[in-house]
């Protein structure tokens, strides 16, 4: 058997601690992929992604995703404990664990190690961390601890070991992310699981991950391109709206949609008082969507530092207005970028 995988990638380092916990290393063939490289065609002939972790057992013949991989290491013989447990009902019981894991726990961490540069969503996460790890706190005193799977880490320790070790890493440049308080069972733990031979040797160093927590520090490139868009009032606004019109009118609605009559353009150019400005009007089907377009709103502005006028009529439609108005009223190539993006952003949800 041959295991495809990334010093790099979070995932990949699950089952690579999973070996490890359970005896397999000399089992399990480990192949590293570059993953900025093209993907080998043993590895596509079996995961069309590329993606790792990828368990091949002959040519053309394997399975990917982590938590399956995991559980599928315990139906192996060999000498380590299994990491769901020894019995269906210890199984039962870790699959639940995990789902709760994921939430309450890796949720927020992954927030943080992958808040792309999104104030809000960082600002977030971060202040969900001490509930994280009180619940942590609160799995030990039921699992006896050290480890949340008891006296020995099991598959829900391997799962999230991967992502608090780059948090950990991640510290090193944001200092100011939370820590479990000293001397509490989530600060023993998180020392324990991150001393722990089978997580300590599968672990890549700050600098293997610097170039990675650069790059997931960057906002995507649609939001970098309204950064970097000029405040300049540009002397077209009438072309610009019409190109912003024709692009919108390429794209594919979900659920929020813009508000009119098919084939009408959904933003308009409009000559007020002070100067031009230009405005939309979604319409959005539920009270969830409207969640989700408020959150997705501020956390743009605050991003971008580039705000919008907007108002939320009733929960279901959302009308925004965009303009520069310093040094004096009018329209700019970072309104247009602005109104792209979150016409895209917004179209999505």
């Amino acid at each position: 058997m041959k295991l495809y995988t990334s010093e790099l990638c979070p995932f990949a380092q699950r089952v690579r601690i999973g070996l490890r916990l359970r005896g397999l290393e000399g089992v399990v063939e480990e192949v590293e992929v570059d993953l900025d490289a093209t993907p080998p065609a043993e590895l596509t002939a079996i995961n069309p992604q590329g993606s790792v972790p990828t368990l091949a057992f002959a040519p053309g013949d394997g399975f990917n995703e982590s938590l399956v991989l995991l559980e599928f290491l315990d139906s192996l013989p060999c000498a380590g404990p299994k990491l769901f447990g020894a019995t269906p009902r210890d199984v039962g019981k870790t699959k639940v664990l995990l789902e709760n894991a994921s939430t309450r726990l890796l949720g927020p961490v992954m927030g943080v190690n992958y808040s792309r540069g999104n104030a809000v969503a960082l600002r977030k996460a971060t202040a969900q961390l001490p509930q994280a790890f009180e619940w942590i706190s609160a799995v030990l005193a039921t699992s006896g601890g050290p480890f949340l799977a008891g006296a020995t880490p099991g598959a829900v320790d391997a799962s999230v070991a991967p992502f608090l070790a780059r948090y950990v890493l991640l510290r090193e440049v944001q200092p100011d992310l939370p820590m479990p308080r000293g001397g509490t069972p989530a600060a023993h733990f998180l020392a324990q699981l991150l001393q722990h031979p089978a997580v300590a040797s599968t672990s890549p160093t700050f600098a293997q991950m610097a170039p990675a927590f650069a790059r997931f520090a960057q906002p995507e490139e649609a939001v970098r391109s309204i950064q970097r868009a000029s405040r300049a009032l540009v002397s077209n606004p009438e072309e610009q709206c019409a190109a912003l019109n024709q692009h919108v009118a390429t794209l594919s609605p979900r659920t929020v949609r813009p508000e009119g009559a098919a084939n009408t353009p959904l933003w308009t150019l409009i000559q007020g008082e002070k100067g031009p400005h230009i405005h939309a009007r979604f319409r959005l089907p539920t009270y969830n969507e409207m969640l989700q377009a408020l959150e997705l709103l501020t956390a743009l502005q605050e991003t971008t530092d580039h705000h919008t006028a907007f108002v939320l009529e009733g929960y279901h439609a959302l009308d925004i207005t965009l303009c520069t108005h310093e040094p004096v009223w009018g329209l700019s190539d970072k309104d247009f970028s602005m109104a792209q993006t979150l016409t895209e952003k917004l179209l999505r949800i």
